[in-house]
């Protein structure tokens, strides 16, 4: 059998992936961007991201790895020299517009007919925003500042995301020090989110301010919502005691002004939890406070509730289905599983003294292009073809594990070609007792 590494030394193998990659203008942005300065090149940005590409499925990241799987694109040996001296702040920002380009050629592939969730079809977009951390070496806490652990300083950034669910796709992505808190990056979905959209967001987004611009604008939301915040009855504006109605009536549903001064109304609602997951979630609060904190027994006889804002009403969503679908942005947690544990994203940063920023962003933005790609033309492009199969149901993470292990059939071959197999490999187990991530959102 012919060696993985030099199975692909013709050109025309690459094809495939070529093809997917030929709307984007690498040659204007490299330019554009000064990582491009001479007419003729032997290390230019397209087969520097393909090279890389297959490098990383490979669970590999070394110059070296890295130089041999060029010279298989382009045919021309490459140092490891060579491409260390192309790793600049220019290929940083080439390689961010490509990554805008790829989001938006995305958008053009939408599915408009898809199965989804039925309390969802009213939306136009169902937006999940959150964020993933990325362990860095210490020697890089002068440009990723993290937190701090027995007196270590350490290294980390986050990589910001807000992925539209119904269509499977991404729409924003953003690289920030992991200091630079959720809170902090609130805002950003604003310049996205439009009328008849849907946003969920965890505690890490509670802004007022945000969520009084989204309700002005026509933006829906549903949110958990944080300890202690001061609630007003919508009529008479006195202050409410949410933990002595909660409690009284063994949960809640009533709009009531939040903030004061802010005049959010909003739509609360308390769903009793099993005392099995409640006991559960005051065990982890016990082991897990800082020692600076002192939870009172109200705190600790609230989580036993899930208690969450919206600004839908009775009408439009039950608190069931409020429960429900705050349930899926678990999503977004398992889309950031994916990337860590197939298409090995912590893996690929080498704990090196030589590491420099630019490598990192370097690292972080071709992945992200490749995600992308990964998400539209084949993870897309599935659905779409089993959406008519009864009861054929394909799971995310098997899918990423099958596209990293088998990463050179998808650059020989059409995915038409690999279907059957990927149905075969990838679908969900069937499983009596609990139904799956697609079940929920096809079946509600």
């Amino acid at each position: 059998m012919t060696p993985k590494h030099t199975r692909l030394r013709n050109d025309k193998d690459y094809k495939n992936l070529r093809k997917k990659l030929s709307k984007i203008p690498f040659n204007k942005y490299a330019v554009e961007s000064g990582f491009k300065q001479r007419k003729e090149q032997k290390i230019e940005g397209k087969s520097m991201l393909l090279a890389f590409i297959m490098m990383a499925m490979q669970g590999k990241n070394t110059f070296q790895h890295w130089s041999e799987q060029m010279a298989s694109i382009t045919g021309k040996t490459v140092s490891r020299q060579g491409l260390w001296k192309r790793v600049t702040s220019k290929l940083t920002k080439f390689l961010s517009v490509v990554l805008m380009a790829a989001l938006a050629e995305q958008t053009k592939h939408l599915q408009h007919h898809v199965r989804r969730y039925c309390s969802l079809t009213h939306y136009k977009r169902v937006l999940l925003q959150d964020s993933t951390t990325i362990t860095l070496p210490t020697i890089l806490r002068w440009c990723f500042p993290g937190n701090v652990v027995k007196g270590i300083k350490k290294s980390q950034l986050k990589i910001q995301v807000i992925y539209d669910m119904l269509h499977n796709n991404f729409l924003h992505f953003e690289i920030t020090p992991f200091r630079a808190n959720d809170q902090s990056r609130a805002r950003s979905v604003l310049a996205i989110a439009s009328k008849k959209d849907l946003v969920i967001r965890d505690l890490g987004y509670f802004v007022l301010d945000i969520f009084n611009e989204m309700s002005r604008t026509g933006i829906s939301f549903i949110s958990r919502v944080i300890y202690g915040i001061t609630a007003y009855d919508t009529k008479t504006g006195i202050r409410k005691n949410l933990y002595k109605e909660i409690r009284k009536n063994k949960g809640l549903d009533k709009w009531v002004i939040l903030g004061g001064k802010k005049n959010l109304n909003v739509r609360l609602v308390a769903i009793r939890l099993p005392e099995q997951q409640a006991n559960y979630r005051r065990r982890k609060a016990r082991e897990n406070k800082d020692i600076r904190s002192n939870h009172s027994k109200e705190y600790y006889e609230l989580l036993g509730y899930d208690i969450f804002i919206t600004t839908e009403n009775e009408t439009i969503l039950t608190t069931k289905q409020i429960a429900s679908i705050y349930g899926l942005r678990w999503r977004i947690e398992s889309i950031f599983k994916c990337w860590k544990s197939h298409f090995h994203l912590q893996e690929l940063i080498p704990f090196k003294c030589s590491l420099t920023k630019q490598r990192v962003e370097a690292i972080i933005y071709m992945m992200l292009i490749f995600i992308v790609m990964f998400q539209v033309n084949i993870y897309n492009f599935v659905l779409m073809k089993t959406e008519k199969l009864k009861n054929c149901f394909i799971s995310l993470f098997k899918l990423c594990k099958y596209v990293a292990n088998n990463i050179f059939s998808f650059l020989e071959h059409p995915i038409n070609l690999l279907l059957d197999q990927i149905i075969y490999y990838c679908r969900y187990d069937k499983r009596k007792k609990r139904i799956n991530y697609a079940q929920k959102f096809v079946l509600g």
